[in-house]
């Protein structure tokens, strides 16, 4: 079993690695039974909730990848796991992760906030704006409005 500490994961999407079934070079088939369970808990470890079960036969060559970090898992204090619930022995069942990432962040926030109290923001054929301004993008136009707080 591989457990990371907990992670702020509040901004990020993205689950990417590299795995590897028969670390020991022999081709075999994996039964349903010793699959790897990647799992994510919000609680500390009290819980655990399925991302992705890894089970496939065994072809000797690392499998990349890419997943979407559910949303219940985007947390200030989430854990992620490989855990096997099952295997035939000790070195038997072996198993790898490698390049393990977790990030990719949301690309289109739907609200930016900035006092922006010391910006200047000159306007071609206005007077510029000094003060106290709030950013918001819009959510049906995607254009940015400022608002004088």
């Amino acid at each position: 079993m591989a457990v990371t500490r907990d992670l702020d994961t509040t901004m990020l999407n993205t689950i990417e690695f590299y795995f590897l079934f028969g670390c020991n070079g022999k081709k075999m088939d994996w039964p349903r039974k010793e699959s790897v369970l990647l799992q994510y808990s919000t609680n500390g470890g009290i819980t655990w909730k399925l991302i992705k079960e890894m089970h496939y036969r065994n072809d000797l060559k690392p499998r990349f990848f890419s997943l979407e970090l559910p949303m219940d898992a985007r947390h200030n204090s989430t854990r992620l796991r490989f855990w096997q619930p099952y295997n035939a022995g000790k070195m038997l069942s072996t198993w790898a992760v490698d390049n393990l990432f977790i990030g990719g962040m949301v690309m289109n926030p739907s609200s930016l906030a900035d006092d922006l109290s010391l910006a200047y923001l000159p306007i071609p054929g206005c007077l510029s704006m000094m003060g106290r301004w709030q950013a918001t993008v819009n959510k049906m136009s995607g254009m940015l409005i400022f608002m004088e707080l």
